[in-house]
């Protein structure tokens, strides 16, 4: 069972690749790009205060990075 503290967590993240997915619809590259750095910046602070395993915050990153190559492209 989730504790209320990751929950909230898990649908900051969730809320986020929502509007990652809207912004990819509908062709807003910019504000695509724009979302994943404040994905970048949410995920810092997560591993920072270790509410993310360095694991899962290295894969995420990485999966970030790519997207961003793509759409800057």
């Amino acid at each position: 069972m989730y504790e209320q503290g990751e929950i909230r967590k898990l649908t900051l993240i969730n809320r986020h690749l929502q509007v990652l997915s809207y912004y990819e619809q509908n062709n807003l590259t910019g504000k695509l790009v724009k979302h994943l750095y404040g994905l970048k910046e949410l995920l810092n602070l997560q591993k920072e205060s270790g509410e993310i395993t360095k694991k899962a915050w290295e894969e995420l990153q990485r999966d970030i990075d790519y997207f961003m190559k793509k759409y800057r492209e």
